[in-house]
């Protein structure tokens, strides 16, 4: 076995050693070229790359806000600061309630139309300088003396329906005032203004949005003697430039009286009216005004409860039942419904707060003095040593009444409240000759507590049924003598 090895590995020596001095030989076997072979180092293999981990996915951040970017080339983006808080506001303090009116009440609200605009508010200063220099108010006429057109701004705050011009204007000086009457639903056909220092009495004429002029008597137009323009502040016409005859300006201001609608029910109908109001908190003494039966101009009667108003009374005014019913009644039966209609409005007003319950009366003119006498003498709640709820009448008669029966004597005796007796016209003491011997007998005998004035008027004088409730001065001395009640 040795012996094999050896000869296999003589023979493997002898094979190398050929294949040696084969190649040692080779250039000179042929004249091919060279094969020259590049040898490299072999680079590293690359390490294996850890498989991918799986992907981790996120919640999605909500949208940001969008944001308004100024126009022009694109600002580079920036973060905007955080937002102010806001700034706590206190409440206001919820301002003290009203009592609440009874059901039947509801107030009325002031009417205005249109949008306000930029205001101008005037001083005492400017007026006077306006009105001295001739002005009226955004009109230009020979007859009105040429007028600023600057001073329109003073009207232009809001749009204002012709009621709000209608009221009581009460002068600088406090010692009378002026009244804007509506008499539209009159013959008149128009507002009417009065002036309760000079008695005037005059139509207007609407001549601008918010002047209005008046001629030399009622009912004429031509030639103009004077005007009257409305000035307002904002949420109320508040005064008004009076221009007279003489060329003197004055300024009265406008007293805001408060109004209410009102219903109550008597003898099964439900009737409607008014409760104006004096400004102040009260208590008023109070009166449920009757100007006659019949369908009397509603206005006219709210213009005369103002003129009551001036003297710190609340006025009640209604609708008559004849004319709610449309029809006429017997006078017997329409006087008695009346009366209780009258009970049944004082009884309202005793429920109603800021008023007097202990001051609360009835006011009659006319034929209404006939139903205002006939409630105070129902009025005994039951005992015959004290009146009811009744603490005062008032009788006012004018010329146009003088043709009215006197009342019955039953009634007058029967009325345990104390009377006022008004008396006007020419000659009031002749005219009422018959009134006067029957309301003196029943004071001279029965004691009865009667107050009569005689107001004698100027021949001349208006001749309006509708309007000489107005210009007769009772309120100015009836009003006190309530308020001494």
């Amino acid at each position: 076995m040795r012996a094999i090895c050896w000869t296999l590995s003589i023979m493997l020596h002898a094979l190398a050693l050929w294949v040696m001095l084969l190649v040692v030989a080779a250039p000179d076997l042929g004249q091919g070229p060279l094969l020259t072979v590049d040898i490299r180092r072999p680079e590293p293999a690359a390490k294996a790359q850890p498989p991918p981990e799986a992907p981790v996915v996120e919640p999605k951040a909500a949208p940001p806000r969008p944001r308004t970017l100024p126009a022009g080339p694109m600002a580079p983006p920036s973060f905007a600061p955080e937002p102010a808080p806001e700034p706590v506001v206190k409440p206001e303090p919820a301002p003290k309630a009203r009592p609440a009116p009874p059901p039947d009440v509801v107030e009325i609200s002031p009417v205005k139309k249109g949008v306000a605009l930029p205001t101008y508010k005037a001083t005492q200063k400017e007026y006077e300088e306006f009105a001295k220099s001739g002005g009226v108010v955004t009109i230009d006429e020979p007859a009105l003396r040429g007028a600023k057109t600057r001073f329109g701004q003073l009207v232009g705050f809001y749009t204002y329906t012709t009621e709000e011009f209608v009221g009581q204007y009460l002068t600088a000086d406090g010692l009378h005032s002026v009244s804007i009457v509506d008499a539209r639903d009159t013959p008149h056909q128009a507002l009417l203004i009065h002036d309760s220092k000079s008695g005037l009495l005059r139509r207007l004429k609407k001549f601008g949005k918010y002047v209005y002029t008046y001629g030399p008597s009622l009912n004429q137009d031509e030639p103009v003697e004077g005007s009257v323009t409305f000035l307002a502040d904002g949420d109320h016409i508040h005064r008004i430039i009076w221009m007279g005859k003489d060329g003197q300006a004055q300024f009265p201001t406008k007293i805001h009286f408060r109004e209410e609608a009102v219903r109550f029910k008597s003898r099964g109908l439900r009737l409607t009216g008014t409760l104006v109001r004096p400004p102040g908190p009260g208590p008023h003494p109070a009166v449920v005004y009757l100007p006659g039966r019949g369908c009397a101009p509603p206005k006219m009667a709210q213009a005369f409860a103002r003129t009551l108003g001036e003297q710190d009374l609340a006025v009640l005014v209604f609708k008559d039942r004849e004319c709610v019913q449309g029809q006429t009644l017997p006078q017997d039966q329409g006087l008695a419904l009346a009366a209780e209609d009258a009970l049944a409005g004082l009884r309202l007003l005793k429920k109603i707060d800021g008023l007097d319950p202990s001051r609360l009366g009835f006011w009659g003119s006319g034929e209404g003095s006939l139903a205002a006498l006939r409630a105070a003498a129902s009025d005994d709640s039951g005992r015959r040593d004290k009146r009811g709820d009744t603490a005062f009448v008032v009788c006012a008669l004018s010329a146009k009444d003088s043709g009215l029966p006197a009342p019955e004597r039953s009634d007058l005796a029967a009325t345990k409240a104390p009377c006022l007796w008004l008396f006007s016209g020419e000659n009031p003491g002749l005219r009422w000759r018959g009134y006067l011997d029957l309301v003196d007998d029943l004071r001279d005998r029965e004691m009865k507590p009667f107050t009569v004035v005689l107001m004698p008027e100027e021949a001349g004088g208006p001749k309006q049924k509708d309007v000489d409730r107005l210009v007769s001065g009772y309120a100015a001395i009836a009003g006190p003598w309530i308020q001494r009640r």
